[in-house]
């Protein structure tokens, strides 16, 4: 598991770099270049690493990863950055649905509750969902 902690700071790190690099030169022209796609990069390589992290029971570190990709993935969509390979959604069900479930396996309640009410605030619904109701029901 190491490897993937590592790889999890060295992404964060990479963000961190890209932006404060925006910040400072704002016409930064390899990212121009590139099209953001290294924005992109980061935001699979975050949710990929929460899965296998999840996959490893380490869910505490899934949670956090699957977390870190949101928080990329806003910050892509505050950017009106687009792609021509995929299109991102304010509303990710699939990752918020990883990241309540990480959370809730690694007794975070607090994040699964947060991440579930995402969900039943935009009144997501249907039968796959029927658990994350019953959570909060239950909470």
């Amino acid at each position: 598991m190491f490897e993937l902690i590592e790889a999890y700071d060295l992404k964060l790190q990479a963000f961190d770099a890209f932006k404060k690099t925006q910040q400072l030169d704002p016409k930064d022209l390899r990212m121009k270049v590139e099209g953001y796609k290294s924005y992109l990069e980061i935001y699979y390589g975050l949710f990929d690493l929460g899965a296998n992290f999840y996959n490893g029971k380490e869910y505490e570190n899934a949670f956090n990863s699957f977390t870190k990709a949101g928080e990329v993935k806003d910050f892509i969509l505050s950017k009106q950055y687009t792609y021509a390979e995929v299109k991102l959604y304010p509303l990710d069900t699939a990752l918020v649905l990883n990241t309540a479930i990480a959370a809730m396996q690694a007794k975070n309640t607090e994040g699964a509750v947060t991440n579930y009410r995402k969900l039943t605030d935009a009144n997501v619904s249907g039968e796959s969902y029927l658990e994350v109701y019953e959570y909060l029901a239950d909470y």
